[in-house]
């Protein structure tokens, strides 16, 4: 099997040194103008304050990065150049070392002086994450570090991984468990709905045999039934049905005998029964 290749692996704009102005160029974002930029410097080693005005923050990085150079906060290579400028500028202007203006001492300093000057990409980035944590560009930080806060490190980041796939491992677990629960469930609905379906014909069909019931002893009630081809004798106490529910309605202890009820019940009992086959 082939390994494939990683086009994350690196930044197009990454480097292994960098001098300063091609560093504030990619700090900047300014890669499509960095021939322009430098054809415009000349032999300068930062640009004047009449030089890019549209683009302000460039020459004001790479006094940064001069500064941090002359500091010794950020390593170079060619230290030797650095220094004897460093040392012309105490001499010069009687002030303790490292108490200086770079920007205004290289405007008028040729770029021949420093043309070796250049600054490992690892140092810089270093010296970002130290000096300027809210500043990320692209050729140092890849696109994890330029999303994630300045507080997090590289410790702290990989804690933060254990902890999202240990909790990425219970969610699938909670969404298996989830699965099995709706799957029971849903068993469990169907049978329901089965049964209640069962229970609905069985109260369906007992409904139906009461009102036939209630239909066959109205009739028989009021001699309106034969039995061996014999008429059955009417009661002589019910004159008709109404007269029969008109005497149930003085029935005690039970409820839903008002001769409303009576009624409805009397003629659904009278509607199923003509509907039965004999």
């Amino acid at each position: 099997m082939h390994n494939q290749y990683n086009p994350k692996s690196c930044s197009e704009l990454e480097k292994t040194f960098y001098t300063p102005i091609e560093a504030a160029i990619r700090w900047c974002g300014l890669i499509e103008y960095e021939e322009y930029i430098i054809s415009q410097m000349k032999n300068r080693a930062t640009p004047t304050v009449s030089m890019f005005p549209q683009w302000p923050c460039l020459r004001i990085n790479v006094a940064k990065i001069f500064d941090a150079v002359f500091a010794e906060s950020l390593p170079c290579v060619g230290l030797s150049m650095i220094e004897n400028i460093r040392t012309t500028w105490s001499d010069t202007h009687e002030v303790v070392k490292k108490s200086y203006n770079s920007s205004d001492y290289l405007d008028d300093r040729p770029a021949k002086e420093i043309v070796n000057l250049t600054v490992r990409h690892s140092d810089l980035k270093e010296w970002m994450v130290k000096c300027y944590p809210d500043q990320k560009p692209a050729f140092l930080f890849d696109e994890i570090e330029r999303t994630t806060h300045t507080a997090i490190n590289a410790d702290s980041f990989r804690a933060l991984q254990v902890d999202r796939d240990s909790l990425n491992a219970r969610l699938n677990n909670c969404k298996s468990q989830y699965k099995d629960l709706c799957e029971v469930h849903n068993s469990i609905k169907g049978e329901r709905d089965l049964l209640k379906k069962q229970v609905d014909d069985l109260e369906k069909n007992m409904e139906r045999k009461l009102l036939i019931t209630i239909a066959a002893l109205t009739d028989v009630i009021l001699g309106n039934m034969t039995f061996n081809n014999e008429s059955i004798g009417k009661h002589p106490a019910i004159k008709n049905q109404a007269d029969l529910i008109e005497r149930i309605t003085f029935y005690k202890g039970s409820t839903g005998t008002s001769k409303r009820t009576l009624d409805e019940i009397f003629a659904a009992a009278n509607r199923v029964f003509m509907q039965t086959p004999n």
